[in-house]
């Protein structure tokens, strides 16, 4: 569960900065697909 809540804050601070620079969204899909992945993908 935290690193839910530190991937949803994250996430919504890089929509933030996105949206503030003027840029298009789609900008960050795949650095937000990244982080995703990184923070809760399989764990060995």
């Amino acid at each position: 569960m935290p690193l839910a809540v530190i991937l949803l804050g994250g996430l919504r601070e890089l929509t933030a900065l996105t949206v503030e620079d003027g840029q298009p969204i789609r900008n960050i899909v795949e650095p937000a697909v990244d982080a995703s992945i990184a923070l809760l993908g399989p764990r060995s």
